[in-house]
Formats: C-alpha cells, sequence, structure tokens
C-alpha cells in the first residue's frame, strides 16, 4: 500500500502465501480503490516423515506430515512417546 500510494502507480499486483498474508495483500488494494490482482502462491506441501526415527511404531501411525502432525508430535513428546531426536526429525521434515 504504502510503494502504490509513494509511486502514484496505476495498478498493483500482490501475492499472498498463508491464511495470513492474503488479507494482508488485499486490504492495500481495497483501502486505496486501485485496480490490482491478488494471487495465492498455494497451501505449505506436505513434509515426509523420516525413515530413521527411533520410535518407529508411531512413524507408520502419523504418516504425511502437515502443521497438525507437528503440532500432536510436540504432545507425543510431551507425553513420552517419543524422544527429543525424533521430534526435533519432524520439526524438520515437517513443511519442506
Amino acid at each position: 500500500e504504502l510503494m502504490h500510494t509513494g509511486y502514484a502507480c496505476d495498478a498493483m499486483i500482490t501475492v499472498g502465501g498463508c491464511d495470513k498474508s492474503v488479507p494482508g495483500a488485499l486490504l492495500p488494494l481495497l483501502r486505496t480503490n486501485a485496480v490490482g490482482l491478488t494471487m495465492f502462491g498455494g497451501a505449505a506441501m506436505f513434509g515426509e516423515c523420516p525413515k530413521d526415527m527411533h520410535n518407529a511404531q508411531y512413524r507408520e501411525q502419523i504418516g504425511r506430515l502437515d502443521p497438525g502432525k507437528v503440532m500432536e508430535s510436540i504432545g507425543a513428546y510431551s507425553n513420552g512417546i517419543i524422544d527429543l531426536e525424533d521430534l526435533d526429525k519432524i520439526e524438520r521434515c515437517g513443511l519442506p
């Protein structure tokens, strides 16, 4: 919005990439009443669970890693189901 106003552009193209940046990309168009296009970069890709985890049963249970599975893994660590090393591997592979 600031760049659009500063350069007195005729139109604006914005790109959002997650649920928080899409409104931030769309609102400047509405506030400045500008001609523009907003594009969405798409959802985050799923990660693959690391094959060298200590708890193989937990690895088979969670399957593909999305943000929710990473949060569940934090709970599994808190409950002693997986160790800190496995949690670290899951967090690193969760959203490539």
